[in-house]
């Protein structure tokens, strides 16, 4: 093994001391195997339905199981890398990989984002009514991206008291067994996230947990507990490996940092380019443990750490400073604390409790709003908007390969109703010219067509760019399925080369007139 390649430390498999690769090995190793799947296919070794049935499964994150130490982002970069290698030699393969990539965009439709952190104690003490108040609590907060430490006793609690929320957990707790005190993220319901988990070097069973959202990642992190400052050393340089998988980042949790000088050298020198975002914003000293008791405001051991360019972090607050009562709420969440809070008498056990021995730490973090000169209404518009005006008319001349039989064509789109302005012959282009390809149709899932997920319908963060890549994968691609004129579709099906003459002299009619 060449020196270097290896993390002798790290190598343990299933207790068994072993020589595993190092993490930049382990990116290049896969993006080598997938520049050789699209070399093997350049030269004809394996079949261009091959390449697309291997990498095409990676374009749902249903399915999909992520590589170790693997992000959504890195799955990108291999379809994004492999739909490029092809460009030339197979162009339909090439359009289609590229169009899985832009089925997410690297803009996230939310123009501000909360991010909660909160270690929820592992102590026995009034465990029952603090989960209540917890309860309550995230019953106000509103939506935030909940990022949560020590959950081993609570994770099925919080889940059933929020049973719309996208969580890490499948929500039987099995995801936490095994995994010291485990950790969790639960993101509100509008909005999309995907979860992968990270090992970590550890002997108290810690982990990376993020949450991956269009554009932006979300860690969090309990590093190790008592006297092993190495060791989360150790535990902050791979979260940062993984971390550089995403532009945008956010590493939150109870980093157990107590020495002030110790931990701003710590965080310097191994998560580079990161910013601790409570003294960027604020002068107070920010300490959040504990809450209460001899060791009042003794440490700031809970941190956000970012790194961001397009977006910005606009505030932070400590969360859950004074005891909390679970008041009027208390009906509403009971049900859902079946594991843990069989003894709590509402009408006796409603006094105020601290929820934990940390406070909370909530981040607002907005999106910086593009500028440009030559346009000063632009300067009040959303990234996010800017890029997604479907709602506005435009016009898009476009070149088809003449071996699929389309030559040129006029295409507009006007309030996401698009249409072919020429002539057309397609089994999915409408006779009047309109087109009928999911990304199209309105938002939502479609009760009569269980075959469209509602990831291939429009979504508002799609733009133009978008549109028009879908558009060309369906004029190279016919979907005989689902036609919406069904004369060309039989025409395509019983006659190919006919159909292609009659696109031909569609084609040549509207060039000559």
């Amino acid at each position: 093994m060449i020196g270097g390649l290896v993390e002798e430390a790290r190598a343990k498999v299933l207790g068994v001391r072993s020589r595993v690769f190092a993490y930049s090995e382990f990116m290049r190793v896969h993006l080598a195997n997938a520049h050789l799947l699209g070399s093997l296919c350049m030269h004809d070794i394996i079949s261009a339905g091959t390449v697309y049935a291997v990498l095409g499964r990676l374009g749902n994150p249903d399915s999909l199981i992520l590589p170790f130490r693997s992000t959504w982002a890195f799955v990108l970069q291999i379809l994004r890398n492999t739909a490029r290698q092809l460009s030339e030699a197979k162009p339909k393969l090439s359009r289609r990989l590229d169009a899985i990539v832009h089925r997410y965009p690297a803009v996230s439709s939310q123009e501000q984002l909360r991010i909660l952190t909160l270690n929820l104690w592992f102590d026995e003490k009034q465990r029952e009514l603090r989960t209540a108040a917890l309860l309550c609590a995230l019953q106000q907060l509103g939506p935030a991206i909940c990022c949560f430490q020590v959950t081993r006793k609570v994770a099925i609690d919080i889940q059933r008291a929020l049973p719309t929320w996208s969580s890490s957990d499948p929500g039987d707790g099995s995801s936490i067994q095994g995994c010291g005190y485990g950790v969790m993220i639960l993101a509100p319901p509008e909005l999309r996230v995907r979860f992968s988990r990270h090992g970590l070097p550890t002997h108290m069973g810690r982990e990376l947990l993020v949450a991956e959202l269009d554009g932006l990642a979300v860690g969090t992190v309990h590093l190790e507990s008592l006297k092993n400052q190495k060791l989360r050393e150790c535990q902050l340089v791979a979260c940062a490996e993984v971390m550089q998988q995403w532009p945008e980042v956010l590493l939150v949790g109870d980093f157990n940092l107590f020495d002030k000088v110790v931990a701003s050298f710590c965080l310097q020198d191994h998560l580079p380019g990161f910013k601790d975002v409570w003294p960027a914003l604020r002068k107070e000293p920010g300490n959040t443990w504990r809450s209460h008791g001899k060791n009042q405001n003794k440490n700031r051991m809970d941190r956000v750490m970012a790194k961001l360019s397009t977006w910005q972090a606009v505030d932070v607050e400590l969360m859950f400073q004074e005891p909390l009562h679970p008041g009027p709420y208390l009906q509403d969440v009971l049900p859902s604390i079946c594991s843990n809070c069989v003894h709590l008498n509402p009408d006796a056990d409603t006094h105020a409790a601290y929820i934990s021995d940390h406070l909370g730490l909530l981040t607002t973090i907005e999106q910086i709003k593009p500028t440009s000169q030559s346009d000063p209404q632009a300067q009040d518009v959303p990234r996010s908007l800017a890029l997604s005006r479907h709602f506005l008319p435009c016009r898009a001349f476009l070149r088809i390969p003449a071996e699929r039989g389309v030559r040129a064509a006029c295409f507009s789109n006007r309030k996401r109703m698009s249409r072919f302005e020429t002539e057309m012959w397609h089994p999915n282009i409408f006779a009047d010219g309109r087109v009928c390809i999911s990304i199209l149709h309105p938002p939502g899932t479609d009760r009569f067509n269980d075959q469209e997920t509602a990831d291939e319908r429009w979504r508002p963060i799609l733009g133009v760019h978008s549109i028009l890549i879908s558009v060309i994968s369906m004029l190279l691609d016919p979907n005989l399925n689902s036609p919406a004129n069904i004369d060309a579709a039989v025409h395509l099906k019983n006659d190919p080369e006919g159909w292609k003459k009659k696109v031909r002299q569609l084609t040549r009619k509207s060039v000559e007139g």
